[in-house]
């Protein structure tokens, strides 16, 4: 009996009781006691729970430290493709400038099942509020690149990270996958200097492809030569008719240039008498 009772008061039974009864007061009580949802309470919490109860799942483990926490339940979402889920959890008030970016759902996003334009309207909204305080966030550009997601890296830029960072480490990563979209990308809408990058790129004797690649792509951008073609017995004798024709307006008008100018005297007899 004492066992029973026991089980019946344990903060796990109360949370679930409060889950099922949407009691955002008692689960912010038990989460500030110290309990931490898991298992089968935890999937409730993602999949039942109101935006009441998740905003106080947000709000209390935000100003926790650890990234198992404050974003379990956005990652729990992106891994089972439960997207409406997340997208009403993307509505509510969450710090995502924080934790580390290999733990944040900025990561994951790019791995998951969505179509393009639902990852950027999520990576908008993740990185609406900065993201200087995520650790190794430079990592979010390379996924842009990885992913060929122009508009991701565009997201990353405006987020702060350089685009010419470490001798165009961006550009020649781009350059390593052989990526051509996104090399351009680099360097028409971010201004990537793809003479420094193949500079850098000619001592990394390991990654060799790399400079290949980039002179490739130079080569590409400069607009081609005119091709001559070979002349023929016909545009032979069209070019030397033309040049006859020129001669010979040339020498008409050194000949009207050379004729003496005729001036009529008004007391010459050419005029009649009064």
């Amino acid at each position: 009996m004492n066992f029973l009772k026991q089980a019946f008061t344990t903060q796990a039974y109360q949370f679930k009781a409060a889950l099922q009864a949407q009691d955002a007061a008692e689960v912010s009580r038990l989460l500030d006691g110290g309990y931490e949802p898991f298992g089968k309470n935890f999937i409730a919490l993602v999949e039942t729970g109101s935006p009441e109860i998740l905003q106080v799942h947000f709000q209390t483990f935000g100003a926790q430290p650890g990234w198992h926490r404050v974003f379990q339940p956005l990652l729990y979402c992106l891994r089972e493709n439960k997207f409406d889920r997340l997208e009403m959890m993307l509505g509510l008030d969450i710090d995502f400038n924080r934790e580390l970016y290999h733990s944040h759902p900025l990561a994951k996003v790019f791995t998951c099942d969505a179509d393009k334009q639902q990852k950027l309207r999520w990576l908008e909204r993740m990185t609406v509020g900065g993201i200087n305080k995520i650790d190794s966030r430079e990592q979010f550009l390379f996924d842009a690149i990885t992913h060929s997601f122009p508009e991701a890296a565009d997201l990353a830029v405006r987020g702060g990270i350089f685009p010419r960072l470490d001798d165009e480490q961006f550009l020649r990563y781009a350059a390593k996958l052989q990526n051509k979209e996104m090399c351009l990308h680099l360097i028409e809408k971010h201004g990537a200097d793809l003479e420094r990058a193949k500079l850098k790129a000619s001592f990394d004797k390991e990654n060799g492809g790399v400079f290949i690649f980039l002179n490739d792509l130079q080569s590409g951008l400069k607009p081609p030569l005119p091709q001559e073609k070979p002349a023929t017995i016909e545009t032979l004798s069209q070019d030397m008719k033309e040049l006859r024709e020129m001669v010979a307006e040339l020498t008409q008008m050194v000949k009207q240039q050379q004729a003496p100018v005729v001036r009529l005297d008004k007391n010459s007899s050419a005029f009649p008498q009064a």
